[in-house]
């Protein structure tokens, strides 16, 4: 596809939007299945899909997979070619590859990301607080190691987003592209090359740390929310919006994708953050399926602004594949649609410092598969909506140990629960209406459990004697005493998923079950 940087005749630039082409970005990586490396040699081959040439001397690459259990990535530069079918990198595998694996190669294009950033804020800061960076539907080479600390304002990133002072206006910066909402694609089961389609930003780099200051390495990520303090005063006073721009990471990274912990507000319109890695049918391809394999367990697909962030916390279409944790959401957080597959947890809640949060977030419909977890939660405590849990292959619906979580939950594929205490768990795959041959009732003196993930309707009957006493006790574990009605024989009443209640009573007892 031809680059904005040579549309410009036929299409003039506005003022306000700057291509990263335009300030030296190559977009030229490309990413091949058939590389093979031996344990402790420098050589890679590519027996059909690379055809290198001498003018891929210095430009980098990332072996993604080079053998072993977790899959380690490792990353240099290309240092000679010998053929059309073998360079020489950088480094020594660490083992040797059990057949072909998944490699990607070319230009670093990092600095010329920033500069063209660089001059964006440059130009909002004097020009309206609003700026585009400008991408072409090509896969762009991320190869610096993340920059940490005070030089860029308190952050952990390769890609810095700008620390903007919080007493000036805000500063709006849309990073975007031609095709921006329709390249969010995850991958087939049977695929056999990762999903890089669109403009994509392609993580060439092992240098992540999670740094106890500055917190995880990541992609694109502002500053850590306190400038490495952890206070809530300090938040940069920036808006990112992501609209068409894709981030591809090697499996098992250590450095992850968006990071907005630190920033005042910030936006997903179109987006996905995935692995180079796919769902084999064999080795040697990273089992991306295994969330055993991934060892970095602190990466994300995306993190939103952290709690007493500036009230917008937008996402509204995002995927994430083979990330440890897929999207991590926070306070004042609106979230349309995502889709979380193969991660140790899919979508997990935070607060940071174990401070709680005082608002809460809502997601409309997640999708989570294969993974170990659909939705979790840790430090302080939280409040959530979410309408639609929608879960394939997991343990837990909801996993929540320390019961943190204040939530309703809709699920669909099960209602496991860790913990979760203090989260309703509303079952939408049970049909309303009669239970048929609902579990037995209770002897008197003895609970009755509401395992029906619904809230449901009790009728009971008693006969050849009365009833003499009702309590209810809820899924917290508290339990109050009901005032009987009228009648001593038959009683009705609604009862919360998840809760039970106790009837004292002398006689036979039968009860009818019906859901809501």
């Amino acid at each position: 596809m031809v680059g904005y940087g040579t549309q410009l005749a036929a299409t003039p630039l506005k003022a306000w939007q700057f291509p990263v082409s335009n300030y030296g970005a190559k977009g030229n990586v490309k990413v091949i299945t058939d590389a093979t490396m031996l344990i402790a040699s420098s050589l890679l081959n590519s027996p059909a899909q690379a055809q290198f040439t001498s003018a891929d001397v210095g430009k980098s690459v990332l072996m993604n997979c080079t053998g072993g259990t977790l899959y380690t990535p490792q990353a240099g530069t290309i240092t000679a070619v010998n053929s059309a079918t073998q360079a020489v990198v950088s480094f020594t595998s660490v083992s040797a590859t059990s057949g072909a694996t998944i490699c990607c190669y070319g230009t670093d294009d990092t600095a010329a990301i920033i500069a063209a950033q660089a001059a964006a804020v440059t130009y909002a800061q004097a020009h309206g607080y609003y700026a585009e960076i400008l991408f072409d539907s090509v896969i762009y080479g991320v190869a610096a190691a993340p920059t940490i600390g005070t030089a860029i304002g308190g952050g952990n990133a390769q890609i810095p987003l700008p620390n903007i002072v919080d007493t000036g206006q805000k500063l709006v910066l849309v990073y975007t592209s031609s095709t921006k909402g329709y390249d969010q694609a995850l991958m087939h089961w049977l695929q056999v090359t990762p999903q890089a389609a669109g403009a994509v930003l392609a993580c060439m780099s092992v240098a992540g740390t999670n740094d106890g200051t500055y917190g995880p390495s990541s992609m694109v990520g502002g500053p850590f929310r306190g400038y490495g303090g952890g206070s809530l005063a300090n938040f940069s006073n920036c808006m990112p919006v992501i609209d068409g721009v894709q981030l591809l990471v090697p499996y098992n990274t250590t450095i992850a994708g968006f990071d907005f912990y630190g920033m005042a507000e910030a936006v997903i319109m179109n987006s996905s953050c995935m692995s180079m890695a796919v769902v084999p049918a064999a080795p040697p391809y990273p089992n991306i399926t295994n969330s055993g394999n991934i060892s970095n367990t602190y990466v994300f697909g995306v993190r939103q602004p952290s709690e007493g962030n500036n009230d917008r916390s937008d996402i509204l279409y995002f995927s994430t594949e083979g990330m440890c944790y897929g999207v991590m959401w926070s306070e004042h957080g609106s979230i349309d649609t995502i889709r979380c597959i193969y991660s140790i947890i899919g979508i997990e809640g935070y607060s940071g410092n174990a401070v709680s949060m005082a608002h809460a977030a809502r997601i409309k419909y997640a999708s989570v598969e294969g993974s170990g977890q659909g939705m979790g939660f840790q430090n302080g405590s939280g409040n959530l909506d979410q309408d639609t849990l929608d879960c394939e292959t997991v343990t837990n619906q909801v996993y929540d140990p320390g019961n943190l979580l204040n939530a309703s939950v809709g699920t669909r594929g099960g209602s496991n629960r860790n913990g979760g205490a203090g989260v309703r768990i509303y079952n939408l795959d049970q049909p309303p209406g009669p239970v048929n041959a609902p579990s037995a009732p209770p002897s008197s003196g003895n609970p009755w459990t509401n395992n029906y993930v619904k809230d449901v309707w009790i009728s009971i009957t008693i006969s050849t004697g009365t009833i003499t006493g009702l309590s209810y006790t809820g899924q917290n574990g508290v339990t109050k005493a009901q005032a009987l009605p009228g009648s001593t024989t038959v009683i009705g009443f609604e009862l919360p998923a998840n809760s039970t209640y106790t009837p004292t009573f002398t006689g036979t007892i039968a009860h009818q079950v019906t859901c809501f």
